[in-house]
This record gives C-alpha cells, structure tokens and sequence, in this order.
C-alpha cells in the first residue's frame, strides 16, 4: 500500500485541512527570500529525507504560493525518490483540488493525469466560476481572502468578532459590512456552520448584481479592480 504523506508548503502561511500536520518550511518572523534557491533546496531536501527515512513514497502538497519554494518541492521529492501530487486551493468552493504531475507518473500507481473524482472536482469549479462577471469574482476573492486570513487567527482563539470586524476596517480599504457580517456565525465555535462562508458571499454577490442600488455595487467592483479590497492599509 503507497505510504502518503500530506505536507503544506508553508507553516501557518494559509489554512489547510486538519489532517494536514506538517510542511516543507518551518514559519519565520521575516519569511524566505523567494530568490534563494539553494537554502529553499537544501530546506525542502531536509524534509524529503527525513520523510523518506519514516517510509513514505508519496507527497501530497497543499500550496500557498510562492513559485520557488514550490519548484525546490518538487525537485527534493524527485531527488529523494518519492512522488507529489499537488493541492490547489479553490475559493468558490472552499475546496483542495488535485493535480497530478505526469513526471512522478511511473513512481507509482497513478494510472492517468486525472480521475474521474478529480475531474468531476475541477469541472465544479469551472461551472461555479461560470455564475460569476470577472470583476465579481474579483470582489469575491478578495473577502475570500480576508476571511481565510481572520480564521487562521480564530484557529489560535481570536474569536472576538467585534475586534475581527474593526481590525478588518484597520488592515483592509473598501470594505462592506454586508460581506464581512457573513463571517460571523463562523466564530461561534459552538455551532458547526453546514453552508461554507464562500457559498453564502458568491450567493450574497450574486444577489447584489440585481440590487437596486448599482452605482454602490459597481463602486465596490471598481475598487476591487484597483486591487482596494482586500489590499492592505499603508502602515
């Protein structure tokens, strides 16, 4: 039986799943220079070896960008032995999808790029983006984001909702309240929410689209197109 291991690229950089337990670069106070390809290479071989020592045969990465850190990845796994499978995080769905690297192919028992699971997967993905204008899906990857951001705090015990909603307003321009009050049923760990956030911001959006009060609406549009929701205050 193949032996998997799932791994982040990066500690705490991003929320991945609860299974997810280990990564290929340890969380610093100032971050990795994406330009310093030999200590992301000689780092990410450390941790192949170390997991190839334990008997895995196969990795499983969730992404978080950074296309450097994510390349030495792959070269240690492929020097080391192992397979990788990659993980791409979709904001419509709230979902990893997969893609298989035709390189690791006769590493193991993959016998096609994609399965029909797989497919399905990314076919979703493709229809749920169909509902959404290019300048709405912007707006809505930007509270995506926002809320990923938060949440990660909230993994920690940050779960003041009225200090999220004013450290939104602190940290980010042109924010609605209409999109970041969605959030907070999602702090209340005592009630598990069954809809994600997601699916009610893309369904918020989208009803928005027929509000009356389009001038506000494209207002907001326009700001995500100047990248104002969710970039960063200046400090």
């Amino acid at each position: 039986m193949l032996r998997i291991k799932n791994v982040a690229l990066f500690q705490n950089r991003h929320r991945v799943p609860s299974y997810v337990k280990d990564w290929f670069f340890d969380e610093r106070k100032n971050g990795y220079n994406p330009l310093d390809i030999k200590q992301l290479q000689d780092l990410a071989k450390e941790k192949c070896l170390k997991w190839k020592a334990e008997g895995i045969q196969r990795v499983h990465i969730y992404l978080s960008g950074l296309t450097s850190a994510t390349v030495a990845a792959l070269n240690a796994v492929w020097d080391t032995g192992m397979s990788a499978k990659l993980y791409h995080y979709s904001f419509l769905l709230d979902k990893w999808l997969p893609q298989t690297l035709a390189f690791f192919k006769d590493r193991d028992t993959t016998s096609s790029l994609m399965s029909s699971s797989e497919l399905q997967a990314w076919n979703e993905e493709q229809e749920a983006r169909k509902e959404l204008t290019l300048t709405e899906y912007l707006l809505f990857v930007g509270y995506a984001r926002i809320f990923q951001d938060v949440m990660q705090e909230a993994d920690s015990g940050f779960i003041d909702f009225t200090k999220v909603k004013q450290d939104i307003h602190d940290k980010y321009v042109h924010v609605n309240d209409t999109y970041i009050d969605l959030m907070k049923p999602y702090f209340d760990t005592r009630k598990k929410q069954e809809v994600p956030y997601n699916v009610k911001l893309r369904e918020a959006i989208k009803h928005n689209r027929n509000n009356r009060n389009k001038a506000k609406v494209n207002q907001l549009i326009r700001a995500v197109l100047k990248g104002g929701t969710y970039r960063r205050k200046r400090s």
